[in-house]
């Protein structure tokens, strides 16, 4: 039997996502609604945005529904975050910006324990 291929792909533009891989060790500082800055590589621009989902790397199932992936690093997990289509011009005439690399930051928690801990691994 002849294998199956895909005829035609539809993006819809009327939601931007953005999916960052990131390592797992840091999913503990980002939930649904944490606040992450982001800009598309080459631009000077920061934008702020939400995250509307985080997914550990133990559920690597791929997405179908994307019009683009991130090709996820061992032991890292995804984030997905929604950004506002006011901040991109020309959104039809740039093909949504599918594919389009993007930079995401995002404050993390200082904790003293993890010093620590990491510390304490030089007198073992």
């Amino acid at each position: 039997m002849a294998e199956a291929a895909r005829l035609a792909s539809l993006v819809d533009c009327s939601e931007l996502i953005v999916e960052a891989d990131v390592p797992d060790e840091y999913l503990a500082d980002l939930s649904e609604g944490s606040s992450v800055d982001y800009r598309l590589l080459g631009s000077p621009e920061w934008l702020k945005a939400e995250v509307f989902k985080v997914v550990g790397s133990g559920n690597r199932v791929p997405d179908d529904t994307l019009a683009a992936q991130v090709e996820a690093q061992e032991g890292n997990g995804r984030i997905f975050v929604r950004v506002n289509r006011d901040d991109f011009k020309d959104l039809r005439a740039n093909q949504c910006y599918v594919g389009r690399r993007v930079e995401v930051t995002f404050g993390r928690q200082w904790n003293p324990w993890v010093w620590v801990t990491r510390l304490s691994g030089f007198f073992q």
